[in-house]
């Protein structure tokens, strides 16, 4: 068309110029001959030459373009869809246009033209040496220029659709799926030399348009990702940004050694890792994301985000050694980076935020000792098949004193290990101790689940003083004594530890000289010393040495020291057992309690049958030196007659409350039988004791376990039947006030002082009575005021009485022996002097008179708990939990004597 419009322009100047210039009429003339002989030659020859090309190109082209069909009815002009820009020569051009049809895919699906423009290489070649370069301005309309070979545009062209394939192939494309929305834009290009000294032109920054396509899925960003870098190869790194909102993928190039380039390596590092460290992958891909760095210029990981699927990963053991596998990895790359796991489990997927820090975090400190926690536990306690699961629940605040984190609660999940055996939850426990070390721990034990949590506590102190009247701790102590509960100091694990006589009625403390076994017996004989409503004791003390003081208190109804008295004192526990049964059997009920809440409902049966009788405690120091066997045969036979008696109380005192409490440095099995032995249900092994030692007095080696140096003094394991073994710490409680051996600024009342004290509340006095010596000894009797107080009994020349106990009468006299008083902890105090008394002295009572001693036991004072605190020191506090009377009188002679089992 524009050629023809130049044909028609050049005939109108030239008539014009014929007309204008007569004289060149001639020449004019002459060019317009010319002009009609080539005009008629390109009509007749060239035209339709072209026209041939083109109605050929047409037909090629007329099915992959979707032109449409010529037909008589319906005439199709092949000019209206191909046009000829430029001709090179009659039948080839050099630059064209073509018209496709609507229906063709590449007018709706531009990842589709290269496809149509190799169908226009094939069927219209470009002149020779050069090739098509092709540009679509509008969707259904594609212009192709030739070009030299060495043009950078056929390169451009070339990369375009290497890069436009490759989407096709990550994204599944099809003719029909193709148009979806799919387009690639390459925006920016940057000229690149090649190693063979060509150079190329390369793409900066593109952008592909997903369409309809899910870009939600990590996993599949992911693959496109890595899919990307393996078709599409450049000098540099492929930098990926996914707009999932817009869905479009921004690509951009970046030079090697660049951050953005660094930062993906190392991504994609770290995502082959986790697979790496996965043993047992999943159908599902696992996607690693890097969430967030450690700064603006690092290429190191801070956050990352891993997205497992449906991987089951339940089972600790997986997750542990995943967690490992990444450690080593990351630790080899950033040696101070320490990585933190969080698992997320939500219904069937698994999930995971990991977090790196630095190795002085306190994080990444307290993940290191949960890690060597749960492997020591782990390969302690765990097989293949039963596997053991730790977690730490809660940490204290700080750090120690090494830089260690401190667990506050931890957790343990024994799965299918058997815990309800008491040997295995003993050993986990002083395993679990040997490990955290900090502090104590206290242990919550679920055997039925094989769970046992572990909170961390204040360690037992070394030393504890008994605490001072008036203390909430010691009047607690004294409630809990009242109702037949003995405390004797805070306990390994937090808590107290008591003794109570209700449950486990008989026991034996054991330990070596010095390591504080009398004070442990000092503090269940101090109880019995303020409470004489409560208990009456009788004391066999076959040394004479460290309990030579308790005859000055009423509590206590007997003394003995040889064999022959401590024979005749059994005996007297004996009687007072058998008759307190009898009453038991009169009234038809089982237990002495049970008879006090009876009287308290039926006022009536106390006046029939008479008071309820104390608590008979048979106090033995040194047992095994009494039960040896005796070469007088007298003595042996006696003594076996004893044996019997202590047989008995241990088999039937629970109920009636006759308790045995025996104290032996080495209570020998051959010489306490397995009866008696078995009876003692409750255990108290005092200070390091040996193999043998231990055995004998706790029944394990729980003994062993203490060093021979640096165990304080009172440190001492414990044992009864509902509770197993407890390590306690013995509270310090003098014979006689004294200035603290560990703290010289205080003074610690001593047990004979306070129980003074209680006894000059309660309406006692203290009176002299003259022994056979001429000594002094004091005694405490009840009087009516203060005035009727006596001001001394002479001594009785005739010997000892022994108490004869009957179900009529009520004994007048009792023994009483002296000795100077003894130290507890020599060590502490220094060397003690001690004696043994030539003589033995009685002393007759005041006939008692008026009412019975009214009953300062208050039935609203039951067991409390508390907690593991250590007292506190106040001498000046005196006040007790328990209010002496208004009014204090003697009991009636009458009322003495219808109560067979007072002593």
């Amino acid at each position: 068309m524009p050629i023809t419009a130049l044909n028609w322009v050049l005939l109108v100047v030239a008539v014009v110029v014929g007309y204008q210039l007569p004289q060149h009429r001639m020449w004019v003339a002459l060019a317009g001959a010319v002009w009609l002989l080539a005009t008629l030659v390109r009509a007749g020859v060239v035209m339709p030459r072209r026209r041939a090309t083109l109605d050929a190109v047409y037909a090629n082209l007329q099915k992959i373009a979707v032109l449409p069909t010529s037909t008589l009815s319906r005439p199709v002009s092949p000019s209206q869809y191909v046009t000829g820009v430029k001709w090179s020569s009659g039948r080839a051009f050099r630059s064209a246009q073509l018209t496709i049809g609507a229906t063709c895919p590449a007018a709706s699906a531009q990842l589709l033209r290269p496809t149509l423009e190799r169908a226009i290489e094939q069927n219209a070649p470009a002149p020779a040496q050069q090739e098509w370069v092709f540009d679509w301005p509008k969707a259904n309309t594609v212009e192709f220029t030739a070009v030299d070979s060495d043009d950078p545009r056929l390169t451009q062209q070339q990369v375009a659709r290497r890069i436009g394939e490759a989407f096709k192939s990550l994204f599944r494309l099809t003719p029909r799926t193709a148009g979806d929305g799919y387009a690639l834009d390459i925006t920016g290009w940057s000229d690149e030399t090649r190693a063979d000294g060509h150079t190329v032109p390369i793409p900066t920054q593109m952008q592909f348009a997903a369409g309809s396509h899910d870009l939600t899925d990590p996993g599949f960003r992911d693959s496109i990702e890595r899919g990307f870098d393996r078709l599409v190869s450049c000098p540099g790194e492929w930098i990926y940004q996914w707009d999932i909102n817009s869905q479009l993928l921004g690509i951009t190039r970046q030079a090697r050694g660049s951050l953005p380039a660094r930062r993906k390596l190392n991504e994609r590092k770290f995502a082959d890792d986790v697979r790496s460290a996965i043993t047992k992958p999943g159908k599902d891909p696992v996607v690693a994301e890097v969430i967030d760095w450690v700064d603006e210029e690092s290429d190191q990981p801070a956050r990352i985000s891993v997205d497992f699927g449906t991987l089951p990963l339940g089972e600790r053991k997986l997750r542990d050694r995943f967690e490992d596998s990444l450690d080593a990895l990351m630790q080899s790359r950033w040696p101070d980076a320490r990585l933190l796991f969080d698992w997320q489990f939500d219904g069937g997927a698994t999930r995971l935020d990991i977090e790196s820090v630095r190795h002085d975090d306190d994080r990444a400190k307290r993940k290191s000792v949960e890690k060597k926690l749960r492997n020591v536990v782990e390969s302690k306690f765990g097989r293949a098949s039963t596997p053991v699961d730790c977690d730490i629940l809660e940490w204290q605040e700080g750090l120690s004193a090494t830089g260690e984190a401190l667990p506050r609660v931890a957790r343990v999940n024994f799965g299918s290990v058997d815990v309800n055996k008491r040997e295995t939850r003993d050993e986990f426990q002083e395993h679990w101790d040997s490990l955290a070390t900090h502090n104590d721990w206290h242990y919550a034990w679920k055997p039925a689940e094989g769970i046992v949590t572990m909170t961390a506590v204040p360690r037992l102190p070394e030393q504890l003083a008994f605490p001072s009247p008036g203390s909430p701790e010691f009047d607690e102590s004294i409630r809990l004594a009242r109702n037949g509960i003995l405390r004797f100091g805070p306990q390994k694990g937090g808590g107290w530890l008591d003794w109570d006589l209700n449950e486990t009625p008989h026991g034996l403390v054991g330990g070596k000289t010095g390591s504080g076994k009398s004070v442990a017996l000092s503090i269940v004989l101090f109880y019995a010393m303020v409470l004489p409503d409560v208990y009456e004791v009788i004391v066999c003390d076959p040394k004479r040495t460290d309990f030579t003081w308790t005859p000055e208190f009423p509590s206590v109804v007997r003394f003995a020291a040889t064999d022959t008295e401590i024979v005749a004192a059994v005996g007297l526990a004996k009687q007072s057992m058998d008759q307190r049964q009898t009453m038991l059997n009169k009234l038809q009920i089982r237990k002495l309690q049970w008879v006090r809440d009876r009287y308290a409902t039926d006022p009536e049966l106390e006046r029939e049958h008479g008071p309820v009788p104390k608590r008979l405690i048979l106090f033995f120091d040194e047992i095994a030196d009494f039960l040896a066997k005796s070469s007088n045969s007298d003595i042996e036979e006696l003594k076996d007659e004893a044996r019997a008696d202590l047989e008995s109380i241990a088999r039937l005192g629970r109920a009636i409350e006759v308790n045995i409490i025996a104290a032996a440095q080495k209570p020998d099995a051959k010489i306490i039988s397995t009866q008696l032995r078995s009876q003692l249900g409750f255990r108290l092994g005092v200070g390091p004791l040996d193999q043998y030692e231990s055995q004998q007095i706790l029944n394990s080696d729980h003994g062993t376990r203490f060093p021979d140096a640096g165990t304080p003094k009172g440190r001492a394991w414990a044992y009864d039947p509902k509770n197993g073994y407890r390590q306690t710490q013995v509270m310090f409680l003098p014979d006689d006030t004294m200035v603290c051996p560990w703290d010289p600024a205080l003074t610690l009342t001593g047990a004979k002082d306070m129980a003074r004290d209680r006894l000059a509340e309660l309406g006692f006095a203290q009176v002299m009575i003259t022994n056979n010596d001429g000594g002094q000894e004091p005694r405490w009797v009840r009087v009516e005021n203060d005035d009727d107080a006596p001001a001394a009994d002479t001594a009785d020349t005739a010997g000892p009485t022994p108490v004869e106990l009957s179900e009529d009468a009520t004994p007048v006299s009792m023994e009483k022996d002296t000795a100077p008083p003894i130290e507890p902890w020599a060590e502490l105090t220094g060397a003690t002097e001690q004696f043994e008394p030539d003589n033995e002295w009685a002393f007759d009572e005041a006939e008692p008179t008026g009412d019975t001693e009214p009953n300062l036991a208050d039935p609203a004072l039951g067991h409390h708990t508390a907690s593991a605190v250590k007292p506190a020191h106040d001498d000046n506090l005196n006040d007790w939990p328990i209010p002496a009377p208004a009014t204090t009188s003697a009991p009636s002679t009458a009322s003495a004597a219808n109560d067979p089992w007072s002593l």
